[in-house]
């Protein structure tokens, strides 16, 4: 049986430190979303390409929105983290969307849904379920600004940048570092395979006197 790492794998050290732990192999996650193979937008990419270390956020996480989970995401150049995190307050705090004051459901129909509550939740085909719990309707269309962040961020939504849910985490950052001085610092003339293959090098240059 082989055992592998995953998680915060975006320079050579912190590679290196997991195969002198004993790893047979490691997995590499958020670095690979800012390379020209990704499916993320150009835009996104963009953003990403000038993340540091520190420059993330835990958020809402959709699918489990009402339970409380969260997922890390890009915080630099973006508002997702804030406003899914505004949302899943209001939605803690009242019992409906009605019983939210008028003044913040105005700005969260304009700044966050870009839509009214009732358009939002109509486009969830839900309209036939007018029993359906109040909060459960709040959680429902919170819900999809969640997902539409995340779909906003693959496309490029003009106009949606600072609602684009771009999951990532420290070690794009630390790639950032790795990468700043070298032919790969633009995410256009990174490719996950040369990526890999620069990591895995340096890496066993890294861990080689320690092995």
């Amino acid at each position: 049986m082989r055992i592998g790492a995953g998680g915060g794998i975006g320079a050579p050290e912190s590679a290196a430190a997991s195969f002198v732990l004993g790893a047979d192999f490691v997995l590499t996650g958020s670095v690979n979303l800012c390379t020209a193979e990704s499916g993320m937008s150009a835009a996104a990419k963009d953003l990403l390409q000038d993340a540091d270390v520190h420059d993330t956020a835990f958020a809402p996480y959709g699918d489990l929105f009402e339970l409380g989970g969260r997922a890390r995401v890009l915080r630099k150049g973006v508002l997702f983290h804030a406003r899914a995190g505004k949302l899943y307050d209001l939605w803690r705090n009242y019992d409906s969307w009605d019983a939210v004051p008028a003044a913040v459901r105005s700005k969260v129909e304009r700044d966050y849904l870009g839509a009214s509550f009732e358009d939002v939740y109509a486009r969830l085909g839900r309209s036939a379920e007018p029993a359906l719990d109040p909060k459960r309707r709040m959680a429902l269309v919170f819900r999809w600004y969640c997902a539409q962040a995340s779909t906003w961020a693959i496309e490029g939504a003009q106009g949606r940048a600072a609602d684009y849910q771009i999951p990532c985490g420290p070690a794009l950052g630390a790639c950032n570092r790795w990468l700043a001085h070298t032919p790969l610092h633009a995410w256009r003339d990174r490719h996950a395979d040369e990526l890999a293959d620069r990591l895995m090098t340096e890496a066993a240059a890294v861990a080689r006197p320690a092995l």
